[in-house]
C-alpha cells in the first residue's frame, strides 16, 4: 500500500465516501497533503483516525452495515403498519360515529312511533281512525292531534 491515497482510494479502504472524508478534512479531523494539485490523506493518518480497518474489522463492518440496513428496512415496514393501523383506527371511529348517528335516528323514530301507537290505543274509535290516516299521510302533528280531540 503506498504512503499516501486519494480521497476515493482512501475511501474505498475504510468503507466510507469520498465526500465524508472529504468533510473531515475540511473540519480539521483528517490531515490531508496536496499533491500534485490533488488532497492525498497519509495511510499513518487514516490508522491514527481509526478508520482504516483490518480484514476482521472490515468483515464486521460489513455485517454492522448489513444489519442497519435490515434495521432500517424493519423500521419502514413497521412505520407502514403503524400508519394503516392509524387509518384503520379513524376509519373505524368514523363508521362508530355514523352508526350512533343511525342508532340515535332509530331511537327518536321508534319513539314517535310508540307515542302515535299510544295516542291512537288511548283514543276512541273515530279519533283512532283520524289519527291512523294522519300518521299514513305522514306524521301526527300536535296541532291535528289537537284538532282530533276537538271532534
Amino acid at each position: 500500500m503506498p504512503d499516501t491515497l486519494t480521497l476515493a482510494q482512501a475511501a474505498e479502504q475504510t468503507g466510507l465516501t469520498a465526500a465524508a472524508l472529504a468533510r473531515r478534512v475540511e473540519r480539521g479531523t483528517l490531515r490531508a497533503v496536496l499533491i500534485d494539485g490533488k488532497r492525498r490523506v497519509p495511510v499513518s493518518e487514516l490508522e491514527r483516525a481509526g478508520l482504516l480497518a483490518g480484514d476482521q474489522e472490515r468483515d464486521e463492518l460489513g455485517q454492522l452495515r448489513a444489519d442497519l440496513a435490515a434495521a432500517r428496512a424493519l423500521t419502514q415496514r413497521a412505520e407502514a403498519t403503524a400508519k394503516t393501523e392509524v387509518d384503520a383506527h379513524e376509519r373505524t371511529k368514523v363508521a362508530l360515529a355514523e352508526h350512533a348517528a343511525t342508532a340515535k335516528t332509530a331511537q327518536a323514530q321508534t319513539d314517535e312511533l310508540r307515542a302515535d301507537l299510544d295516542a291512537i290505543v288511548k283514543a276512541g274509535p273515530i279519533r283512532a281512525l283520524r289519527l291512523r290516516r294522519a300518521i299514513r299521510r305522514g306524521g301526527v302533528s300536535e296541532t291535528a292531534a289537537d284538532r282530533d280531540s276537538d271532534c
